[in-house]
């Protein structure tokens, strides 16, 4: 039993001081290798790329870290009029408290970047259940936006996550030409 309480049976030991044992580890693992290809295709993303970037074809880079979002303006963009934007903008949301909608945690004009909370997970409504509650989330925004004079503009289901942890919870995300 593992510290966790996971079963756990030995059932070879591999000296990996020394060429032989290191080499008849090699062939095992190989060998197990062929087993987990099967496997792959069963396992479900977790819709989250942690710790990784997407460049965006305008050139935003946006990467994925432990608790936030990184969104990283190109030098060929108007990226101080966009942060500036962004901040009044999400200042706007957070005095109104304008409920589903990313927040804006930092900005930084040097490196070009915001950061936003949560990370989200990008996964369309699988039924009518969860339709109907992303529905009810991204209305009740678009109803407190349109309340303090505020427009998304780029309303589309990428623009729409699903909280992580929290059941069927909607929030609307990419506010940069609101």
């Amino acid at each position: 039993m593992t510290e966790r309480g996971a079963k756990v049976e030995i059932i070879d030991m591999y000296d990996l001081g020394d060429l032989n044992g290191r080499l008849s580890f090699l062939l095992a693992v190989l060998n197990l290798s062929t087993l987990f290809r099967p496997v792959v295709d069963l396992i479900q993303p977790l819709d989250i790329p942690e710790y990784g970037t997407i460049e965006r074809v305008n050139g935003v880079q946006i990467a994925f870290a432990e608790d936030c979002v990184v969104k990283t303006y190109p030098q060929s963009m108007p990226s101080d009029n966009i942060i500036r934007n962004l901040w009044d903008l999400h200042r706007r949301m957070q005095r109104h408290s304008v409920p589903n909608v990313v927040v804006l945690k930092n900005t930084n004009m040097k490196k070009k970047h915001v950061k936003l909370a949560p990370i989200g997970l990008l996964s369309p409504p699988e039924n009518t259940q969860q339709l109907l509650m992303a529905l009810r989330d991204i209305l009740k925004a678009l109803v407190a936006l349109h309340a303090i004079n505020l427009m998304h503009r780029d309303l589309r289901w990428e623009n729409v996550l699903k909280y992580p942890e929290e059941g069927d919870k909607w929030f609307l995300i990419d506010f940069d030409e609101g």
